[in-house]
C-alpha cells in the first residue's frame, strides 16, 4: 500500500515538473526546475558544511583537524565561487563606455623658395595626437613641440598663426582651411566629430612656415612649467600681436629696421665720395660743393648753343638720370644732334669720374 502511494506521489511530481517546463504555465508554479536545482545545490552545500563541523569537533588528532578545516574552507570557497558565477549569469549585460577617438596630425613646414623658379619643398614633422576634447592652447602647444628646432623654446607665440592651415589626409586633393582663429579651430573639431561619427578617416595634415626661434630661458627651465603657464595666460587675453609684450617686440624690430636703413644709406654716401672707391651708378652723386651748369660747361668746353639746350632740359651736373633720357627728350624737345648729345654724355661721365677722384675739391 505504501509503495503504491509513493508511486502516485512521484507520478504527480513528474507531471508538475513537465507542466512547469512550459513557459505559459510556469508562472503559476512557485517551484520551477531552475529554482529546484538551485535549492538542491544549497541543501547539498549546507549538509557538507555541517558534516565538516561535526568531523572537526569529534576529531582529536591535530593533523586530522587541520585537514578537515582546510577541506571546510575549500568547500566554502567553492560554494562562494559558485554563488558568484550564478549572480554574474543573472546580471544584465553592462554597456560599454564610449571612448573619445584619438586623432592623428601630421605636419608640413613650408619654407619660402629662394628664387621664383624654385618650388617650395615642405619638411615633414610629427605626428602628434589629440582628441575632440583637446583645447586650442593644448593643440598649439603640441604643434610647437613637434616643430621646434634644437634647443629653442617650443612657445605658442613662435607659430605664425596667419599662415597656419589644415586639411584632411583623405581625400588627397582636399582644400586647405585656415586655423588662425578660435573659430577656425572650432570648425576643425566639428568636422572631425562628424567624420568620427561616420567612422571615416580623421587624420589631418597641418601646414605652416618655420617657427620663430625663441631662445630657451634658463629661469623658466628651473621653474618648471612657469614659462608655459605665463604664455597660456597671455594667450587668453587675445590673438597674437594684441599683448603688451608682443607690441614691444614689434616696436623694437621696427626701430632696428630703421637703424639698418640709415646705416646702409650712410655707407652708400661714403662710398660715393671716397677717393679711389669702386665705381657705382647712383642716380645722383654727392658733390664736394655746388657746381652750376655754366661752371660745368666752361670747364669742359661746351658751346653756348648746347648750353642753351641743356638748360632747356634743366640738367644739373652730377644728376646721372640725364644719361638715360630718351631720344624724344634730348632731340625732339631740346634739339640736340646725335653727335652733340654723345659728346655731352662723355663729358658728364668724365665729370663724375673727376668728382670721385677728388679733382673738384680744389677747383
Amino acid at each position: 500500500m505504501g509503495g503504491d502511494v509513493n508511486d502516485d506521489i512521484q507520478g504527480i511530481e513528474e507531471d508538475i515538473r513537465e507542466i512547469a517546463r512550459d513557459p505559459q504555465h510556469a508562472k503559476w508554479f512557485t517551484l520551477t526546475p531552475a529554482l529546484e536545482e538551485k535549492k538542491r545545490k544549497e541543501k547539498a552545500r549546507k549538509d557538507k558544511r555541517k558534516a565538516s563541523r561535526l568531523t572537526l569537533n569529534t576529531t582529536t588528532d591535530p593533523k586530522t583537524a587541520t585537514s578537515s578545516t582546510t577541506n571546510d574552507i575549500s568547500s566554502d570557497d567553492t560554494s562562494d565561487n559558485e554563488d558568484q558565477l550564478a549572480e554574474k549569469e543573472n546580471e544584465p549585460p553592462t554597456k560599454k563606455l564610449k571612448t573619445r577617438p584619438k586623432i592623428t596630425a601630421y605636419i608640413e613646414i613650408v619654407t619660402a623658395p629662394r628664387t621664383l623658379k624654385e618650388k617650395p619643398t615642405p619638411l615633414s614633422r610629427g605626428p602628434f595626437f589629440f582628441n575632440l576634447d583637446t583645447t586650442r592652447i593644448d593643440f598649439l602647444q603640441s604643434l610647437a613641440s613637434c616643430c621646434v628646432e634644437g634647443h629653442y623654446a617650443p612657445t605658442i607665440t613662435s607659430i605664425n598663426h596667419h599662415q597656419l592651415f589644415w586639411k584632411l589626409q583623405v581625400p588627397a586633393n582636399d582644400r586647405k582651411q585656415p586655423l588662425s582663429t578660435e573659430d577656425g579651430f572650432r570648425a576643425l573639431i566639428d568636422k572631425l566629430a562628424d567624420l568620427s561619427q561616420k567612422k571615416k578617416d580623421t587624420t589631418i595634415i597641418l601646414s605652416l612656415p618655420p617657427l620663430t626661434r625663441v631662445a630657451a630661458n634658463p629661469a623658466d627651465v628651473v621653474a618648471g612649467k612657469r614659462g608655459v603657464d605665463l604664455e597660456r595666460e597671455e594667450f587668453k587675453e587675445g590673438p597674437l600681436g594684441s599683448t603688451i609684450r608682443e607690441q614691444q617686440v614689434s616696436i623694437m624690430f621696427s626701430l632696428l629696421y630703421c637703424q639698418l636703413k640709415e646705416t646702409i644709406a650712410a655707407c652708400s654716401v661714403a662710398r660715393d665720395i671716397a677717393p679711389g672707391s669702386a665705381p657705382t651708378s647712383p642716380l645722383k652723386i654727392v658733390l664736394p660743393r655746388p657746381v652750376s651748369l655754366d661752371e660745368f660747361c666752361d670747364h669742359y668746353g661746351i658751346d653756348d648753343e648746347d648750353r642753351a639746350r641743356l638748360s632747356k632740359l634743366k640738367v644739373q651736373p652730377g644728376d646721372r638720370r640725364v644719361e638715360k633720357l630718351d631720344r624724344e627728350d634730348w632731340q625732339g624737345h631740346a634739339g640736340f644732334a646725335k653727335l652733340s648729345w654723345d659728346d655731352f654724355i662723355t663729358k658728364h661721365k668724365l665729370f663724375v669720374t673727376d668728382v670721385r677722384a677728388g679733382k673738384w675739391d680744389t677747383v
